[in-house]
């Protein structure tokens, strides 16, 4: 992830360039794919590839069809043509399948819809190739994947994602001058995303006001205390996610995540939290079959579990408890739970091809521990007796949830 003018294009170029040189395999030769918004904006990038080409190896190194958007490396002395370079509109997101890339490129991120980074995602997948994503932090809901695969490579235990921000001041060739100027210029959220290159996290996000849910460090506990465990089961690579919170002090006092553990290893690592914390009233994701034998497993060790079932008619009534109640310091955990903080920020709007309003994590992310969070805190609601209360609402008396959300999106049905 970029500032404006961090030298993205120029970046892209140099990858390209590398991936071109990469020898023939069991398909043949390298496939090198790009895809930006529009084919406007690919032409920047192959443009500047293409100089580079023309000045280090001259015209006649490469061919190049304008029409049906192909670079091709050519030896002259040889006669064989090598390497492939294709570049994709993400105007339709059709025009991503069908080719077998050994190494792929997004420039303008921010601005390739989910859609077509679905489609195109399984295409590096049978040669085993990489996948580069530039772009500045202004997303929005349809955008959301960039945002998710940034936060992958913030997980210290995720080696296959690696992200990075570069930010204005980084490029010896804008002057201090410039930056202040436009400092002077542009609202604080426009300097901080164009310039500074950082996610501002209102947009778009779920959960915008949980800074004040943490705390400075985990308070000491009482074994013998009261507490509720919210788990939400792994459904093929997602995670296993547990958190546990007291009752009396709506603090969230121990976590767990996990993958890629047999079930009898998952149902004894969930049974050791359990016990460790006082054998607390289990709280469980009960959302289909999967969801309903693992409860019954639980069940069958002495857990006393509660289901919660997550379905479109209730989903956004329990996040959006779960947002107020952090807001509202109803339920807290501490500042150092990086993991918990960066799948908050990666909670997003979405908008369905209905036209419905839904939450979810921002695309290739995950929301297991947010989950877990929230069924913790449906936990908290009930036992504590918060349950009982109504909420306060921040909308207009006369105006729905879904109609407000939809006004802040600039959803205009």
């Amino acid at each position: 992830m970029t500032s404006r003018q961090a030298g993205k294009s120029f970046a892209a170029a140099m990858e390209i360039d590398e991936a071109m040189s990469y020898k023939e395999d069991e398909f043949g030769v390298p496939v090198v794919g790009l895809i930006a918004p529009t084919y406007a904006h690919c032409d920047i990038v192959v443009n500047r590839y293409l100089e580079f080409l023309a000045k280090s190896f001259g015209a006649d190194s490469f061919k190049y069809n304008q029409n049906k958007h192909i670079v091709t490396i050519v030896d002259p002395s040889a006669g064989t043509v090598g390497a492939r370079l294709h570049w994709i509109s993400a105007d339709d997101p059709m025009y991503a399948m069908g080719y077998t890339f050994s190494k792929l490129l997004f420039d303008e991120s921010q601005r390739v819809p989910d859609a077509v980074f679905i489609k195109a995602r399984p295409t590096v997948a049978v040669r085993d190739g990489e996948i580069r994503a530039f772009g500045t932090p202004d997303i929005n809901p349809e955008q959301s994947w960039f945002k998710g695969m940034w936060l992958m490579g913030q997980e210290p235990d995720n080696n296959n994602y690696h992200s990075f921000t570069l930010p204005c001041t980084m490029n010896k060739f804008i002057s201090d001058q410039d930056i202040l100027d436009a400092k002077s210029q542009l609202t604080d959220r426009e300097f901080r995303m164009l310039y500074m290159g950082e996610w501002v996290d209102d947009e778009g996000s779920f959960f915008t006001d949980f800074d004040r849910a943490l705390l400075p460090h985990l308070p000491n506990t009482d074994p013998r205390t009261r507490c509720v465990m919210g788990v939400d089961f792994a459904a093929v690579d997602d995670y296993n996610a547990v958190i546990v919170a007291e009752t009396a002090t709506k603090t969230c006092i121990a976590r767990s995540r996990w993958n890629r553990t047999d079930p009898l290893t998952t149902y004894d690592r969930i049974a050791e939290i359990w016990e460790r914390h006082n054998k607390p009233l289990v709280y469980c994701d009960a959302t289909g079959l999967g969801g309903e034998a693992m409860m019954a497993e639980l069940r069958d060790r002495g857990m006393r579990c509660v289901p919660v079932k997550f379905t479109s008619a209730n989903k956004m009534e329990i996040y959006t408890r779960l947002a107020s109640d952090l807001e509202h310091r109803r339920i807290m955990f501490p500042e150092d739970w990086d993991d918990v903080i960066r799948e908050l920020k990666g909670f997003v709007y979405q908008k369905t091809p209905s036209g419905r309003i839904t939450a979810r994590a921002a695309a290739g992310f995950h929301d297991d521990m947010v989950a877990a969070l929230a069924l913790t805190n449906e936990g908290l609601r009930a036992r504590g007796g918060s349950g009982s209360q109504s909420q306060y609402s921040y909308l207009p008396e006369k105006q729905t949830s879904e109609s407000k959300i939809k006004e802040l999106l600039g959803i205009r049905y």
